[in-house]
């Protein structure tokens, strides 16, 4: 029984870690694709230079930060549904 009992909560453990993993790194990628988003329509050519500037800088690091995590996360979590959903909210 204390075998039974100990490989339960090694498997619990592990799934805890596991789920910590997955709440990290699509959480990463979801703040990364909100700020990508938040820039790219803040954009205006009637703003001043020099908050254009800003805006595409801005837009450079999310966007393209973003799109790596992507690419990272389809491979990842291939075949877990609640992850591939997530990200197929995402078009970059």
């Amino acid at each position: 029984m204390k075998n039974l009992m100990a490989g339960f909560m090694l498997a619990v453990s592990c799934f805890a870690v596991r789920a910590a993993e997955v709440q990290h790194d699509v959480r990463a990628f979801q703040a990364n694709a909100e700020e990508c988003q938040h820039f790219a329509g803040e954009w205006d050519n009637t703003l001043p230079k020099s908050r254009q500037k800003e805006i595409e800088a801005a837009v450079d690091k999310y966007c393209t930060l973003a799109r790596k995590q992507q690419d990272q996360l389809k491979k990842r979590y291939r075949g877990n549904r609640q992850v591939e959903e997530l990200l197929s909210q995402y078009d970059f």
